[in-house]
């Protein structure tokens, strides 16, 4: 996206503000063959309570240290 605004502060850094984003879906679909483990979670602070699962491969999920 480009910068539509922008200005400096006074510790060398800059704020840059940006256009609106175009629409685009709010959801992903995956289709997929084989055996996989996930981690569920609700975003509660999203007002649909949006369900978000992350896949891993089957026996990897340890691994990551999200369970």
């Amino acid at each position: 996206m480009k910068c539509i605004e922008e200005s400096n502060l006074d510790n060398d850094l800059k704020v840059c503000k940006f256009a609106p984003s175009p629409l685009m879906s709010t959801y992903l679909v995956a289709f997929v063959i084989g055996e996989y483990d996930y981690v569920e979670k609700v975003a509660e602070e999203t007002t649909n309570k949006v369900k978000v699962r992350k896949f891993f491969s089957s026996g990897y999920l340890p691994e990551t240290g999200m369970i």
